[in-house]
């Protein structure tokens, strides 16, 4: 009869079993605050559009290229980030980006022309989406396995509200000047506020292990509640030894080819979507006879759907 040989008490299995802890919390608390901001800070160019067209001259070629820069921004943002999220730390490239995104966010309320607008929201850009990596990564490393899905969610849905507050915001502020659209900018750049917050919160206790940084990894878990002296097969480069460390070509190798393919599609179709609607509808209502403040009205309106679809999703 073969002697039964239990699994070793690893790491991953000692942060996937641990119960919600008031850091836990705190660190759900403080990641959902710089999403708000992230989100608002997202769609604020869009808000600013109409009066941008009407108060300062811009012609839409002015709207599409100052909104292709942000994106652009975004793209580059989004493929640096997780390399220096492995190089830097979760939570230190979580400050640096959410450092960046509100900087140039307060600084594109000071914004004299078209070119300095485009430079402005294409570096605002680059934080905002290497926010959006390091933040994802970090809250899925801290939270237990059972309260993962419920934490993402709610970090969301909290996130999702930033949309819905600063189109309202902006329905508020902007028609009552001229320069009116300037408070929106600084109403994004709000992050920063949460940025001491964030600095007090603990690093990836996975991505401290990886790093050969165990005594630190241990003294995380024991912040979290984990109890680190059963641990069997923890000790420095654990990853290494643990994880089957695969080239990224291996996701467009059978048997992933279809799941990859079919995840890309629908990443790809619903930011499309998402961002082109956001991007252009106060805009295009604007530039179809609406008034500055009915064109932002019902984009506000638009954007309520956003934080029940997140809540649906945590339920799920």
């Amino acid at each position: 009869m073969l002697e039964h040989v239990s699994r070793p008490h690893t790491a991953e299995s000692v942060i996937d079993k641990l119960p919600m802890t008031g850091l836990h919390k705190k660190i759900v608390t403080t990641v959902s605050v710089i999403f708000f901001f992230e989100f608002a800070d997202l769609n604020t160019f869009a808000y600013a559009a109409p009066a941008l067209r009407r108060h300062e001259g811009y012609a839409l070629a002015d709207i599409a290229m100052v909104t292709s820069a942000g994106f652009l921004g975004m793209f580059l943002g989004a493929v640096a980030a997780g390399r220096l999220a492995d190089r830097l730390g979760r939570r230190r490239t979580l400050c640096y980006a959410t450092v960046v995104f509100s900087v140039f966010s307060l600084l594109t309320a000071a914004a004299a022309n078209v070119e300095m607008m485009v430079a402005l929201r294409f570096c605002t850009g680059i934080g905002l989406s290497a926010m959006t990596v390091a933040a994802i990564s970090y809250l899925s490393e801290m939270m237990p396995a059972s309260v993962r899905g419920r934490a993402q969610g709610t970090t969301l849905a909290v996130g999702l509200a930033g949309i819905p507050a600063i189109a309202f915001f902006a329905r508020g502020v902007i028609p009552v000047a001229d320069d009116g659209w300037r408070l929106i900018f600084v109403a994004g750049g709000l992050a920063l506020l949460s940025v001491p917050l964030l600095a007090r919160l603990p690093e990836s206790p996975r991505w401290l292990l990886q790093a050969g940084r165990r005594a630190q990894a241990d003294d995380v878990v024991t912040q979290l509640g984990g109890d680190c002296s059963g641990i069997s097969a923890w000790h420095d480069h654990a990853t290494a030894d643990n994880v089957d460390a695969r080239p990224l070509a291996m996701l467009i190798r059978k048997p992933l080819r279809r799941r990859t393919l079919v995840l890309i599609a629908t990443w790809v179709l619903a930011m499309l979507g998402f961002y082109a609607f956001a991007a252009w509808v106060p805009s295009l209502l604007a530039e179809h006879g609406l008034s500055l403040t009915k064109s932002l009205t019902f984009s506000a309106i638009t954007t309520l759907g956003a934080v029940p679809g997140a809540l649906l999703a945590r339920a799920i």
